[in-house]
């Protein structure tokens, strides 16, 4: 069975260039390169993944139960409980 073929034209000289380097970086051809990022691209991804961190200078304050965690104070660097 024949693969599919895409052209793609019309990239950009810049985005070739990052392209070509990153492809030499993997020790890969442009176009096997091309291929790992489609692949990478298509993968399956969590629906929500949520905050990787929570900005206390955006939140007055957090109530949690028994615990209210008040905003940081910058000169202290750290939240008081």
């Amino acid at each position: 069975m024949a693969m599919p073929i895409i052209h793609v034209r019309n990239i950009p000289e810049e985005l070739a260039a990052q392209l070509q380097a990153r492809a030499k970086e993997h020790r890969r051809s442009m176009e096997a390169e091309v291929r790992m990022i489609l692949a990478e691209a298509m993968l399956p991804r969590p629906l929500h993944q949520g905050p990787r961190h929570v900005n206390f200078d955006l939140i007055a304050t957090v109530d949690l139960g028994e615990w209210v965690v008040e905003p940081m104070d910058p000169e202290l660097g750290e939240v008081e409980l």
